[in-house]
C-alpha cells in the first residue's frame, strides 16, 4: 500500500485542494490524502478501503457507485449511507477503541 499526502501543511496553500471534494480518497492500493494530518487521521477509514479494495476486486470500482446510487435512489445519502463508507466508518471507530 501507498500512501500520499498532497500537502505536508495543516492548511494546505494550494487553490485546488481547498475545491476537492474530500480530505482523504483510496484507489486500491493507494491513498491520497490532502495533508499529512488528513492521512493520520483518517488512516484507519482508508485502510478499510483498502480491504474492501482486495475483497472486491476491481469490482469495487462499481460496485461503490452503485451502492450510492441505491442510496441515492431509496431517498438517503449517497455518501453516508453508502454500505462501503458505513463499514469504513465503524472499522475507523473500533481501531480508536482499541488504541
Amino acid at each position: 500500500m501507498l500512501e500520499i499526502a498532497l500537502s505536508q501543511q495543516v492548511k494546505p496553500d494550494f487553490r485546488l485542494l481547498h475545491r476537492l471534494p474530500f480530505c482523504a480518497i483510496t484507489f486500491g492500493h493507494v491513498v491520497i490524502g490532502l495533508t499529512a494530518h488528513n492521512l493520520e487521521h483518517l488512516r484507519a477509514h482508508e485502510h478499510e478501503h483498502v480491504r474492501q479494495y482486495e475483497r472486491w476486486g476491481l469490482f469495487f470500482f462499481l460496485a461503490y457507485p452503485a451502492s450510492s446510487l441505491y442510496q441515492w435512489v431509496r431517498g438517503n445519502n449517497p455518501y453516508w449511507d453508502n454500505r462501503f463508507e458505513v463499514q469504513a466508518r465503524l472499522s475507523a471507530a473500533n481501531a480508536k477503541n482499541e488504541a
